[in-house]
């Protein structure tokens, strides 16, 4: 009779024949064989949790643990194996006392490593790209002396969020021209730097505002938007004719002027010769000189209006954008 023997078996086995039959009286036909069992090593591999992270973020530090969970003490060189999918980069790969390698994310020790006991812990850092979608990282370990292979492997998914959220949870408002419409923002960022906010899109006569233009992150808070409109406007009635030609009378009719009145002074009419020149002056002065008022405001035309509104982190080079719904009546 062959017997495997099992990668967790015991330290010690019995094993027991018996025979019966053959018209014999005597029941006591059987043999006990106590067995010992060489026990070996049993390497295991765990690794730290890392169900979300911003994308772009840089430095995150993903720890693997190779244990021994075998009944005796490794007899061979122990190696551990990082395997990352696309989305993810590895910029360093340390241990105390392994050798590791980044090119490979390989670390490799041959110190014996005693029942029950655990190596020390590597770190990988990593960065994430800033597109968001999930990241499987692997970690395998191998070696020590084990037979055991099915406890070598742990794999983990890693969730990529957007860096930058925005969350309107009322996006539309209804206005008459001339009042303000307001949304609240709800802003989540993780990497360092400062969000800004801005609008894009809006309607003639339109202007918005934050409680908060620029935030300082990693921060999750509300930001108020409000976004005003314009009701009125009145505008003086600019008198016909093109402003550089009466500029230009306006310029030389003092001139004519003056020379009228000399001309007038030779004849001994000087009075009505001035009288009747400034009369003519002053009206070619306010038609040329700005005979109208500053531009008036735009007024806000009714209807409905989609406005993007921008949280941008320009250090981490990254934005999130939503559109809200601005109708003016």
């Amino acid at each position: 009779m062959t017997a495997d023997v099992s990668p967790t078996a015991p330290a010690q086995a019995t094993n027991s024949v018996a025979v019966t039959g053959g018209g014999q009286a005597d029941s006591g036909d059987s043999f006990n064989d106590p067995t010992t069992i060489i026990q070996l090593a049993d390497m295991t591999v765990s690794a730290s949790s890392l169900p979300r992270v911003p994308g772009g973020i840089k430095g995150l530090i993903w720890t693997i643990t190779a244990k021994n969970v075998g009944a005796a003490a490794t007899t061979a060189p122990v190696t551990v194996t990082a395997t990352l999918t696309t989305g993810a980069t590895a910029t360093a790969i340390t241990g105390s006392g392994w050798n590791c390698t980044l090119s490979t994310l390989t670390c490799t020790r041959s110190d014996t490593l005693a029942a029950s006991a655990t190596y020390p812990a590597i770190a990988v850092r990593l960065s994430y790209d800033l597109s968001p979608g999930s990241v499987v990282q692997t970690a395998t370990v191998s070696g020590g002396g084990e037979v055991n292979t099915a406890n070598d492997t742990v794999s983990l998914t890693v969730t990529v969020v957007p860096p930058v959220t925005m969350f309107i949870p009322n996006p539309a408002a209804t206005v008459p021209a001339g009042s303000a419409a307001n949304y609240l923002l709800f802003i989540t960022s993780f990497l360092p730097g400062s969000v800004h906010f801005s609008c894009n899109n809006l309607p003639q006569g339109a202007a918005c505002g934050f409680s908060s233009q620029d935030l300082l992150s990693p921060a999750f808070t509300s930001v108020n938007l409000t976004i005003t409109t314009n009701g009125s406007g009145v505008a003086a009635t600019r008198l016909p004719g093109s402003n550089r030609q009466f500029q230009l009378y306006a310029t030389l009719l003092p001139v004519i002027g003056l020379a009228g009145i000399v001309t007038g002074m030779r004849k001994r009419k000087s009075a009505r010769w001035a009288v009747r020149l400034g009369t003519v002056t002053a009206i070619m002065l306010v038609a040329g000189c700005g005979g109208h008022s500053a531009p008036p405001a735009v007024v806000t035309p009714a209807g409905t209006y989609t406005i993007t509104v921008v949280a941008n982190n320009a250090a981490a080079n990254t934005q999130a954008s939503k559109n809200v719904t601005l109708i003016v009546r």
